[in-house]
Parts: C-alpha cells; sequence; structure tokens
C-alpha cells in the first residue's frame, strides 16, 4: 500500500492552519487580561454594551475602598453624591473634576480627540481619562470594561499613558458571564472574540507599520 508523500507547499499550508487555529484557542485567555485591584484615586468605567455589569464593579471596588472617585470618560459623567446608596462627600477635588469635564475638548466633535478618524471609543475614552487625570492631579487609576475589552484597553494605555508617571490597573467586570473555553460556540463570546481580536491588529497596523 502506497501513501502519498505531501509536499513543502502543502507543509506549510497546514503548518499555517495550525498556527491560526492555536491562535484563535488561545485568543480568549489572551484577551482577558486582569490586574489585582490596588487602591487609586479613581476608577475609570469604560462604555460599551454590558455597562450595567461594569457599573456594577465599579460600585463594588467602590465599596472596597479602592478608590475615591468613579469617572466615565465618554459620557462625561462623575458618580459623586451617591452611588447605589453610598454618599460620596463633595469637595473642591470634585468641583476641579467637574470644571474639567465641561471644557469643550472633552466632545467626541472636538478635534483634537476625532483627529485621526480610524480610532474609535476605546481610544477616545482613555485620551479623555488622560486629560481629567492630568488636570485634576488623578495619579492612579483602575479601568473596568467587559473581560474580553481588557486587553485591548491595557494596549491602548500603555501608547497614550506612557511616559507619564500614572499608575494604571485594569480589571474586568467580574459580573460578565464568558466562556473561554468553548467560545466559538456562543454568539456572544464569538462576536468579541473576534471583535476585539481585529481592533486589536487594527491598533498596531495604524501606529507601528511605517506606511
Amino acid at each position: 500500500m502506497s501513501h502519498k508523500k505531501i509536499n513543502f507547499k502543502q507543509w506549510v499550508l497546514i503548518s499555517l492552519f495550525s498556527a491560526f487555529l492555536g491562535l484563535l484557542l488561545y485568543a480568549p485567555y489572551f484577551l482577558t487580561y486582569r490586574d489585582i485591584p490596588r487602591k487609586s484615586d479613581v476608577v475609570m468605567i469604560l462604555d460599551g454594551p454590558g455597562y450595567i455589569n461594569r457599573r456594577n464593579e465599579a460600585v463594588f471596588l467602590f465599596q472596597k475602598g479602592y478608590s475615591k472617585y468613579t469617572i466615565i470618560p465618554g459620557q462625561n459623567i462623575i458618580l459623586t453624591k451617591t452611588m447605589d446608596g453610598i454618599q460620596v462627600s463633595l469637595n473642591t477635588d470634585i468641583d476641579k473634576i467637574k470644571n474639567i469635564l465641561k471644557k469643550p475638548h472633552f466632545s467626541f466633535e472636538n478635534k483634537f480627540i476625532t483627529e485621526r478618524s480610524f480610532y474609535e471609543g476605546t481610544y477616545q475614552e482613555l485620551i479623555m481619562a488622560k486629560l481629567i487625570m492630568e488636570g485634576t492631579n488623578l495619579s492612579s487609576a483602575i479601568f473596568v470594561s467587559n473581560p474580553y475589552h481588557m486587553r485591548r484597553v491595557k494596549i491602548i494605555a500603555s501608547c497614550i499613558f506612557s511616559e507619564s508617571g500614572f499608575t494604571l490597573h485594569f480589571v474586568p467586570t467580574r459580573y460578565e458571564k464568558i466562556n473561554k473555553t468553548l467560545w466559538w460556540a456562543h454568539k456572544n463570546d464569538r462576536k468579541w472574540v473576534l471583535s476585539e481580536s481585529i481592533k486589536i491588529v487594527w491598533f498596531f497596523w495604524h501606529n507601528y507599520i511605517p506606511f
């Protein structure tokens, strides 16, 4: 009985397919980056699908004493007086933050934010977060978002906050149910994994490819 030999081209195709399959299987584990939360000046809630789960994580962190303030940069909102019944005292720092949020550069329509049109919401929100922190002398932050969103948040933040002297932590919401093992079998997981993977490639392409 004779066996047909696999030629070099077929080996290359098999190797590429195997590598691609391996990347797909590993992708959800790569995307779901998380830090251990540390006490910080502010919790930044990034806007997007499943926002209530992100807000619940911020409430949890606030209750545990991890932050003094909670800000939603994409909505120009700061949670101050109450957060699910928790009293937060107004003071000059809060007033200063509110004044910063009222400035024109906190509009998505402003050229400062949208001068490179291929940047989407996450990049814009992180620019706004940095402006808030710079304008209010806040030096540390916990960013909260969907678990699959966290790797891209960290990558973009590393670019925007580079050499700025800020301490940043990235904590996914514990209230978002995901299935990293069988992500391809679930519509929501599949949508997040494929979308975030493409957006990360897109970000690197436009920032690090020299043409």
